[in-house]
């Protein structure tokens, strides 16, 4: 069996450490752990945040992708 290197804070590995019960292995706590939260509720959240930003840069002026990129398309052309 093949093993992987997790680098953790130690303030991060003590709480894991908690949840080690018996001769339960590590692994075995990330797997139980993982089996608790779907990866598309952890994408969700990370999406919901990221729409917040997208937001909050918005309400200061900020510009989206397809403005930026015609924008720009506008100063080529008037640079040619």
């Amino acid at each position: 069996m093949s093993y992987r290197t997790v680098n953790l804070r130690p303030e991060t590995y003590e709480r894991l450490r908690m949840y080690k019960v018996g001769g339960v292995s590590m692994s075995d706590v990330v797997d139980q752990l993982m089996d608790e939260v779907e990866p598309e509720e952890v994408f969700a959240r990370a999406l919901k945040v990221h729409k917040k930003r997208v937001q909050a840069v918005r309400r200061r002026g900020g510009l989206t992708l397809t403005e930026l990129q015609a924008r720009m398309e506008r100063r080529q052309k008037r640079g040619q």
